[in-house]
Order: structure tokens, then C-alpha cells, then sequence
């Protein structure tokens, strides 16, 4: 007998969650070219720190 409430309030919930309606997340043209310009600035700055720290190694040749 208990089986029976638990089913229809399974089913109640369902319903509920189908009704809901999902949309993916989204970022705009601006925060998109802000985002990537934060990230080439990141690869560049890593890639700067990679060189300095190359040269100051000892049995390089600069």
C-alpha cells in the first residue's frame, strides 16, 4: 500500500522536472574576446617567465 503513495509521488516530481526547462550557459561576443584576451595574455606572460628562466639556467648559451 505504501508503494502506491511512493509511486505517484515519483511521478508528481517527474512531471515537475519535465516541465522545468533547461537552457546551456551561454557567454556574449564582449566576455567571450575578454575571456580569450586573458588567456593569450596568460600564454604569453607563462611563455615569457619559461624564456627568462631558460636563459638564467647555468650551461646555456646567450
Amino acid at each position: 500500500m505504501t508503494k502506491v503513495i511512493f509511486r505517484e509521488e515519483a511521478l508528481r516530481r517527474h512531471a515537475r522536472r519535465e516541465r522545468h526547462v533547461t537552457r546551456p550557459i551561454t557567454i556574449g561576443g564582449r566576455w567571450l574576446a575578454l575571456l580569450w584576451a586573458a588567456v593569450a595574455v596568460l600564454a604569453l606572460t607563462t611563455a615569457g617567465l619559461v624564456l627568462l628562466a631558460a636563459s638564467r639556467l647555468p650551461g646555456t648559451t646567450s
